[in-house]
């Protein structure tokens, strides 16, 4: 398929699309098919083209666009909250945290990858999860008391660190709490 085409080239009548090279199995050929199988009821018309935001709201929002995602994409858990004062790396690495999406030694291995050992490596004492990584492991517990000391407040309960929609971690994101309320009302 000629890569600088326009999509009046692939219509005579119909979708004419050729590829350079078979798509005939596997992951491709299923999303080609879906393709398809949406685009075959189109046609083409000589009405100019415009954007068109049909989610929420008649005009665009990353409000909108979010709520979009986490209802229909996302895994049941924590809404998706940004902190503007945070840097971004910081931001995706406590919402993957929160939805356990942290390459750890056992996600790893729950995907098939092969790995020598599912122990953490830094204390040799308990399968390194998301969870033993950032609380159970010798050196986090310590940080962790470290941080706690110097910031004069007591350590949460841990259990109680990674419940839906109560993580202090919703507070660290979202400058308006766990709810979209604002903290200090």
């Amino acid at each position: 398929m000629n890569r600088d085409c326009m999509v009046r080239d692939c219509w005579d009548n119909g979708w004419h699309l050729e590829w350079t090279r078979d798509v005939s199995r596997g992951t491709i050929a299923n999303q080609l098919d879906t393709l398809q199988n949406n685009i075959s009821g189109m046609s083409l018309n000589d009405i100019e083209d415009t954007w068109a935001w049909t989610i929420g709201t008649t005009s665009f929002s990353v409000k909108s666009a979010r709520h979009k995602i986490d209802r229909g994409f996302l895994p049941d858990g924590p809404r998706t909250r940004w902190n503007s004062l945070l840097p971004k790396k910081i931001n995706i690495f406590i919402w993957r945290s929160l939805r356990d999406r942290l390459p750890s030694r056992w996600n790893l291995s729950r995907k098939g990858i092969e790995v020598v050992s599912i122990t953490c490596p830094i204390c040799d004492h308990g399968v390194e999860s998301a969870y033993h990584t950032l609380w159970d492991c010798t050196l986090a517990s310590t940080a962790w008391s470290c941080v706690f000391k110097w910031l004069h407040i007591s350590p949460p309960i841990i259990y109680n660190l990674f419940a839906k929609e109560s993580s202090w971690m919703l507070f660290v994101v979202s400058p308006f709490g766990p709810y979209g309320d604002s903290v200090t009302k």
